[in-house]
């Protein structure tokens, strides 16, 4: 037979103990009076077989004696047996995991039983489940807990009813072992209410503290964001009333020129005069802009028409001492058919004397 090896090892050191000791260091942490709460159990009140009272924060935890009254005033009671009534058996168990060493107890507890089937009742020692160490199980039978329980029910010693009153088997080495199928149902009921209770409170206060974090971030985000979007309403206001300024402004600049030409009306009738000497017999204007130049007192002209020679009438241009920066924007162009060239030039006319003028002539 194949022995499968199930041992889990880093660099020789076996990750399988490290995480059962993590796992013990972490409920050994769970006692400590800090994180107790966390386990949420509840106290119980346990009647020993010398008839003291005894609770137990938990059922680890280190007992103290109360008085009749005080017990009776705990929420959860228990009982322990008598040691008459209980047996006690140890044995050694093998290298098993968790599952199949419970099977194993459970089929050696059923073979030395000396009870009948149906009436054996056990439990496992607290602490005591460990490879290569004696395991403790307590054994009793359903016939001896009723008897009892039935006594004390006649002594009048609990006041709640005996389907309510946990069974315990105190261990004179470790903490108490609960016998199963017992009032303990309804203690593990009410811890997992109070755990889900702590839980919730826990996942409460957690996100309020997320929610005190992030509120400084969040209330940044949100001015951030109102403040874009009342820029974006003010840009969408203000945006007629900058095209309107704009339009002003260009009015206002050919009013200006309009003053300008109104108060010395001599510019354009000096343009008009040179361009019509200047141009020849063969052409002709279809279109002309009269503007103020954007850098100086010069006056900006473009006109556009037909000539028979473009390129000429542009070096007639370029020859007058009135003009700079003749240009055309296009070439000149002659459609299919056409006799005549297609013509955009334009320059800056330059305020000139009547003797420059007339020195072109």
């Amino acid at each position: 037979m194949i022995k499968v090896n199930k041992e889990i090892k880093l660099f020789g050191l076996d990750l399988s103990i490290f995480w059962q000791e993590l796992v013990f260091a972490f409920r050994q942490m769970l006692d400590w009076p800090v994180l107790s709460a966390l386990k949420a159990q509840a106290p119980v009140a346990l009647l020993d077989e010398k008839g003291q009272w005894l609770i137990y924060k938990t059922p680890s935890a280190k007992p103290v004696q109360a008085d009749a009254k005080k017990a009776q005033k705990i929420k959860f009671q228990a009982v322990a047996l008598p040691s008459d009534i209980v047996l006690e058996h140890a044995f050694s168990l093998p290298q098993l995991e968790r599952p199949e060493a419970l099977r194993a107890i459970s089929l050696e507890a059923r073979r030395i039983s000396p009870f009948a089937p149906d009436q054996t009742l056990w439990v496992i020692a607290p602490s005591t489940i460990q490879a290569h160490s004696k395991t403790r199980i307590f054994l009793t039978s359903k016939t001896h807990v009723q008897d009892y329980l039935g006594k004390l029910k006649t002594d009048a010693k609990f006041a709640k009813p005996l389907d309510q009153i946990e069974v315990w088997i105190k261990d004179k080495t470790q903490a108490p072992a609960v016998l199963q199928g017992y009032g303990e149902t309804r203690r593990h009921r009410y811890e997992k209410l109070q755990k889900l209770l702590l839980g919730g409170v826990l996942l409460l206060v957690g996100a309020l503290v997320v929610a005190h974090l992030l509120t400084p971030t969040l209330q940044l985000r949100l001015r951030a964001i109102d403040a874009v979007q009342q820029y974006q309403v003010l840009s969408a206001k203000t945006t007629p009333l900058l095209q309107q300024r704009d339009d002003v402004l260009k009015k206002k600049e050919q009013v200006a020129f309009i003053e300008q030409i109104n108060g010395n009306p001599a510019h354009i009738l000096e343009t008009f005069d040179l361009i019509t000497k200047t141009l020849p017999d063969d052409a002709y204007l279809q279109s002309l802009q009269i503007l103020p130049s954007e850098t100086d007192k010069a006056i900006k002209v473009s006109m556009s028409g037909q000539a028979n020679n473009a390129a000429e009438l542009m070096q007639r241009l370029g020859e007058h001492p009135s003009l700079r920066d003749v240009k055309a924007p296009a070439a000149a162009t002659k459609p299919p058919g056409a006799s005549k060239e297609t013509f955009v030039i334009e320059f800056l006319l330059l305020p000139a004397s009547p003797q420059q003028t007339s020195a072109f002539k």
